[in-house]
């Protein structure tokens, strides 16, 4: 868990300084985790829309709704598996980064940004 000492708010202030949206500890507790599972090859980026999905397709209700349209403003619909046919958290992609240090899609419009 983050704690509130003066290395995690000076490594919060750091990251807000170079440009990341962070707005507390528990925010950049979570990205760095998703980053560590990221380079040990246990998650990609889109796990949790993917993830997200397969829960809302367990469950019908009032709510489910709301948030089936909310996705689809929020998210580009690109990411999403409702769309894109895809109904599950895509496992294949895990290893990606681990494997080749790149963060795959299949977006034409999206430029390959060079890793150093």
């Amino acid at each position: 868990c983050a704690n509130d000492s003066q290395l995690h708010r000076d490594l919060l202030q750091m990251t807000i300084d170079l440009g990341a949206p962070m707005n507390g500890l528990d925010v950049l507790e979570s990205t760095l985790c998703d980053y560590q599972s990221l380079i040990n090859g246990r998650y990609y980026c889109g796990h949790d829309i993917d993830r997200d999905l397969k829960q809302l397709m367990l469950h019908d209700n009032n709510l489910s709704e709301i948030l089936w349209k909310a996705r689809k403003k929020i998210f580009d619909k690109r990411l999403l598996g409702e769309i894109g046919g895809w109904a599950v958290p895509r496992s294949r992609l895990k290893s990606v980064y681990r494997d080749r240090r790149r963060i795959v899609h299949d977006f034409s419009d999206i430029k390959v940004v060079k890793t150093v």
